[in-house]
């Protein structure tokens, strides 16, 4: 089973938005199970998440992009999670706060550690998302599985690694790295914490993203892990 942990669709405020209906296409071409889905975060179009996963519940798996900053956002991740999204979604540069603070996320991620559902986090090489960041996430909750977002994005991948070496509630997903970068993860992080993403539609088509995995390790144990074992495990998926 392949799994795409990274994959937006909805709205967008300038280019023309991306519907389910083409990303399934797109999946079934390139021989993608399944993918994980988010919206893009300007817009925080959560009803188009929702929408697709109702209409592809074997292909899709939701995750709802919550902006700290607003009075509400725990209330409505919570109803998110009752209504079958599967995990939280934050972009820290979009939205304007560090990923390692604390008391502004706290609402939401106990959320996420009372439903034992993962965080995906955006963690390139920026002031806000630096992967170092994630290490007093990752030490604050122990019991909540996270999620690097592009792990640096080739910049702060040794940043990156140090992270999930120290952390085994942190996993990497590889999207938007050079192939050079993903074989050293491959070679000095344990396996079960490397996931495949292509980040369609801006970062990469499926085909090559799926070949720099395989052409990272031959060993197909480590493939199956990193290409879909891995993602399956995080968020309970057994079909």
């Amino acid at each position: 089973m392949i799994i795409d942990i990274n994959n937006c669709i909805g709205k967008r405020k300038i280019k023309p938005e991306i519907y389910a209906d083409k990303l399934v296409e797109a999946m079934d071409k390139a021989g993608i199970d399944k993918a994980v889905i988010f919206c893009f975060a300007p817009l925080m179009d959560n009803a188009s998440i929702a929408s697709a996963v109702k209409k592809y519940p074997k292909r899709f798996i939701g995750l709802y992009t919550a902006n700290p900053w607003l009075d509400d956002a725990y209330i409505m991740l919570r109803q998110a999670l009752e209504n079958g999204f599967s995990g939280l979604r934050l972009d820290p540069v979009r939205h304007g706060y560090a990923i390692n603070e604390i008391d502004l996320l706290q609402p939401l991620l106990e959320i996420c550690q009372e439903k034992d559902v993962p965080v995906w986090a955006y963690g390139a090489a920026e002031v806000f998302s630096s992967p170092i960041l994630f290490q007093e996430l990752a030490e604050t909750y122990p019991r909540i599985n996270f999620i690097m977002g592009h792990m640096g994005y080739s910049y702060e991948v040794t940043s990156a690694i140090g992270v999930a070496q120290r952390n085994p509630n942190v996993f990497l997903d590889v999207t938007g790295n050079m192939f050079i970068n993903i074989q050293r993860v491959v070679n000095i992080v344990p396996i079960e914490q490397i996931l495949f993403g292509s980040g369609t539609p801006d970062f990469g088509f499926f085909e090559s993203e799926i070949l720099k995995i395989k052409e990272a390790t031959n060993n197909p144990q480590h493939q199956e892990m990193i290409l879909g074992g891995n993602a399956a495990r995080l968020f309970k998926i057994t079909e």
